[in-house]
């Protein structure tokens, strides 16, 4: 935040292109802010183009595309799988885990990002339309259950509630949550039927 904002600021006023793998969400949302200004000088602002947070927001992409209007909420997980303890997909990452599959750099990230203020894209209160609202991190866990195993995550500023909610007029909760980091796995709400196995299975109902 401290030296990221000046440089893209820098580069939507000199209608440069501007691209990064950043994963801090409020600094994400700043240079979403900046869009418009970029579009004007014929520029283009990519934030968060790492594994924060590309596998969900085309899994989501990939999930409203295939229950169009039929789709009113999403739920992305991140958990983290590694080889050499049977099945990867199975495997129940830990805190050991985080520490030892990440850089310092990382790590120092995820301590200052779970103290800045958050959002999400959701009902501000009963009976008001969706909209991106200030929320902290982890105000909110969530279970994913895949290939047999229940995972839980605490709800985290993915990008996805930036870029998504434009792609489905009917979509007004979404929800974006770390387990740790690995394969990224979706949820909507819809009929349920089977979808894509990278994109889990859809639910009906609120949950």
């Amino acid at each position: 935040m401290q030296l990221g904002l000046a440089t893209v600021t820098a580069a939507v006023q000199a209608g440069a292109h501007y691209f990064d793998s950043t994963g801090e969400g409020t600094f994400v949302r700043r240079v979403f802010e900046l869009d418009s200004v970029a579009t004007a000088r014929g520029a283009t602002v990519v934030p968060a183009f790492g594994y924060d947070y590309v596998p969900g927001n085309l899994a989501g992409a990939l999930a409203l595309t295939s229950a169009g209007d039929r789709a009113t909420r999403m739920e992305i997980g991140y958990f983290l799988t590694r080889t050499g303890h049977g099945d990867a997909l199975r495997y129940r990452s830990g805190l050991r885990d985080v520490f030892s599959l990440t850089t310092g750099g990382t790590r120092k990230t995820l301590v200052s990002a779970a103290a800045d203020d958050a959002f999400a894209y959701r009902h501000p209160h009963a009976g008001a339309p969706a909209r991106l609202v200030d929320e902290r991190v982890g105000k909110r866990v969530r279970t994913f259950s895949y290939a047999g195993v229940n995972r839980a995550a605490m709800t985290v500023a993915g990008s996805e509630h930036l870029g998504l909610p434009g792609s489905s007029p009917s979509w007004r909760i979404s929800t974006c949550a770390w387990g740790g980091w690995g394969d990224g796995r979706v949820r909507y709400g819809g009929p349920p039927r089977s979808l894509h196995p990278s994109c889990g299975r859809r639910r009906h109902g609120p949950h």
